[in-house]
């Protein structure tokens, strides 16, 4: 240390800033939980894909230049984001107008509400303007039969 100052680094754990010698244990644990269970599913690293690759593997907020961005065009340590939690509406998991691109450091502070639900909500609705194809949710999207009659 100089001068009496501490040694900082950004923890890989929860994306805080800690001291040096400290080891974070938030998020190693997981709880058995639906909402868990679902983000280890194919459906959910292929709809996390199209998000980020809708969104031009660019953190959002970042783009925006909110919230402490130190990177206007910040395409590391990407996460997408459910706006509205799983935890609290399970229907919306796969929703386009529900997720988002963020960087590490915006995800942490979308969880904690430092960024409100409504701004998120909104910079989606300004950037991709419901459509029936945004609005598409994969479980509902599945094609239909079509049957097809002749008249005899």
């Amino acid at each position: 240390m100089l001068g009496g100052a501490k040694m900082l680094k950004s923890c890989s754990a929860c994306g805080r800033i800690h001291e040096m010698n400290k080891n974070c244990y938030k998020g190693k644990i997981k709880k058995d939980t639906k909402s868990n269970k679902f983000r280890n599913t194919n459906k959910w690293h292929m709809k996390s894909r199209e998000i980020k690759s809708r969104d031009n593997y660019l953190c959002q907020i970042c783009i925006e230049g909110k919230y402490d961005t130190d990177y206007v065009y910040n395409y590391n340590q990407l996460e997408v984001h459910h706006i509205v939690p799983i935890e609290d509406d399970y229907s919306l998991k796969l929703d386009n107008n529900n997720l988002i691109t963020l960087c590490k450091f915006h995800h942490v502070k979308a969880e904690e509400k430092i960024i409100p639900t409504e701004e998120l909500k909104e910079l989606i609705e300004k950037r991709y303007p419901p459509t029936t194809e945004n609005n598409k949710n994969s479980e509902k999207s599945k094609p239909t039969a079509h049957l097809h009659t002749h008249n005899i």
